[in-house]
């Protein structure tokens, strides 16, 4: 295992997520309430960033395969660009320029983060799901982190931005030396060989699953945000507090699962964790809730979606040729879920659907309910 440039991505991962978790929810209320925006053009912010992920992560894992020794170009660079963007952000006083740089944002991370999740993988070999589980742990602390200090920072949304997006610079420099300290791995692959190891029922199965709770994670973003304000009427402060509470609860989910997937394998782990968010999300889409199953609805479906990711970002799902591609593909599978739901949810909302939690019963309850029964017995 290398450890010195494991623990570099580790504090690169930490830091860029307490960045992350300050700067979305402050730019979904300066687009809802600074610009005055509809609900679908705030809940458009997700799917706008989903959709630059989408279409980058798929470069990522293929460029992983074929091309090894591009890693570093892929991570670092976007990774510092990233910050850029952000910082601009609060600057822009139309809401439809605000989604348009959001997807910008969107592709730059796609490039970055599903190659070092790559790479994490590969520099901790047969220890690949325990390592992947404290990176995207430290990922939801530090989410969760900057949510809660997003909620009590005495800063307007835009300032709580302009510091989010300063705050991804130092993780950029710590990829860039972290890839230079890790060899580039082999040669690559063919094209027709990768092509070949990804027809098989796993894969499938894999990449609905991210499918179907990528759409609940969708929900569990921007459209969160503003429909537990508005519907249940959860202050700034409430809000930051729940979202540090759920934080800290998928922490534990994704450490546990990723370890436990080393041990039983990772198809077993994966059902129970997309059961478990099902069920969060039924809670949630309870008409005329509390807000008590509110929140538990949340820190659950927070927990499955969170716990899954250790778990469909794993390269070791396929050995060999193969691996680093599914990482990409599952990455891209997630982001076209958060792409759609917040769109649809949005919609429904606008029209009068929204409040009564149709978007958490038809989109964050049922499918992952289906995908889960869908478990393959056989590769």
């Amino acid at each position: 295992m290398a450890r010195r440039p494991l623990l570099l991505i580790m504090a690169a991962a930490f830091l860029v997520s307490v960045a992350t978790g300050l700067a979305r929810p402050a730019i979904a209320f300066y687009t809802r309430y600074s610009l005055e925006s509809t609900m679908l053009a705030t809940a458009s912010l997700t799917s706008s960033f989903m959709l630059g992920r989408m279409l980058t992560s798929v470069v990522s894992g293929l460029a992983s395969e074929l091309a090894p020794g591009r890693k570093w170009l892929l991570a670092s660079l976007p990774a510092a660009l990233a910050g850029l963007v952000v910082y601009v952000i609060p600057s822009i006083d139309r809401a439809g320029l605000v989604v348009a740089l959001m997807a910008v944002w969107g592709l730059l991370g796609g490039l970055t983060w599903p190659t070092v999740q790559i790479v994490v993988a590969e520099m901790a070999g047969g220890r690949s799901g325990a390592a992947l589980s404290i990176y995207f742990a430290l990922g939801t602390i530090g989410i969760s982190t900057g949510n809660w200090l997003f909620g009590h920072l005495d800063l307007g949304y835009g300032e709580v931005a302009r510091l989010g997006a300063l705050l991804m610079v130092p993780p950029a420099l710590l990829i860039g030396i972290a890839l230079g300290m890790h060899p580039p791995g082999d040669g690559g692959r063919s094209a027709r060989a990768l092509a070949g190891r990804l027809r098989s029922r796993l894969v499938a199965w894999v990449l609905l699953v991210s499918l179907a709770l990528g759409m609940l994670n969708g929900l569990l973003r921007e459209y969160f945000y503003i429909y537990s304000h508005e519907v249940y009427g959860l202050s700034r402060e409430a809000l930051g507090t729940l979202l540090g509470l759920a934080g800290l609860a998928a922490f534990i989910a994704g450490l546990a699962s990723g370890a436990l997937a080393d041990r039983v394998g990772i198809p077993p782990v994966l059902a129970v964790v997309t059961l478990a968010a099902a069920i969060g999300s039924m809670l949630l889409g309870l008409p005329h809730g509390s807000t008590l199953f509110l929140g538990l609805g949340f820190v659950l479906a927070s927990m499955g979606v969170r716990a899954s990711m250790p778990l469909t970002r794993n390269r070791n799902l396929l050995p060999g040729t193969g691996g680093a591609a599914v990482v990409g593909l599952s990455n891209a599978a997630l982001n076209l879920g958060v792409l759609v739901s917040p769109l649809v949810a949005g919609f429904l909302y606008e029209h009068g659907w929204g409040s009564g939690g149709a978007p958490y019963l038809v989109l964050g309850f049922m499918l992952p309910l289906v995908v889960a029964l869908l478990y393959p017995r056989r590769a």
